[in-house]
């Protein structure tokens, strides 16, 4: 339970009603999520995004592999608040970095703290304008790339994936407040 505990991104609740966590894009899965032409570089989230919650394997690699071929492999890594992160004692960045094939950054921050997020752009040689993040959750994700200046993407997170109760919980509130409010597909 400890592993999933974040700070920062429980701090940031009150956010759920503000403009910072509202995404410029929505997806119901990967596959069909479309990038703008300004889009040059691409982050993705790990947990909920292209695996199951601590999973080791990209649970859709078809929808990975289209967006990686569009963008570039060398424009393309993962940010993760787990894998990579302090809290990898399982070598979990090593195993998805094999299975994605694409770069996972590894930050002792955790996401929505900017500077995890400025250190993957470093990484890319990137800007924050020419950069999308995509993930699946709204007080991590979609507000440290809002934070940013990054083109935000939020996904529902693949069908097959399981995750923590809490973590059910927490993403099934941040949908209920944000409903309204997400962009048109």
């Amino acid at each position: 339970m400890a592993r999933y505990w974040n700070p920062k991104a429980m701090l940031s609740f009150p956010l759920l009603f503000s403009k910072k966590t509202a995404p410029d894009t929505y997806s119901k899965d990967l596959f069909n999520l479309k990038i703008p032409k300004r889009i040059r570089w691409v982050i993705f989230d790990a947990d909920g995004t292209l695996t199951s919650s601590g999973g080791f394997a990209v649970l859709e690699p078809a929808s990975l592999e289209r967006i990686v071929n569009l963008v570039g492999r060398r424009r393309c890594c993962i940010l993760s608040n787990e894998a990579g992160n302090f809290t990898d004692d399982r070598g979990r960045a090593r195993r998805l970095e094999e299975d994605a094939g694409i770069k996972v950054i590894r930050s002792r921050f955790k996401k929505p703290d900017v500077r995890a997020v400025m250190k993957a752009i470093a990484y890319l040689q990137a800007t924050p304008e020419e950069t999308m993040i995509v993930g699946d959750r709204l007080l991590t994700d979609v507000l440290a790339g809002n934070r940013v200046g990054c083109f935000t993407a939020l996904v529902d997170p693949p069908k097959n994936a399981l995750e923590p109760w809490l973590i059910s919980l927490v993403r099934g509130i941040e949908r209920c407040v944000q409903f309204r409010r997400l962009p048109k597909r």
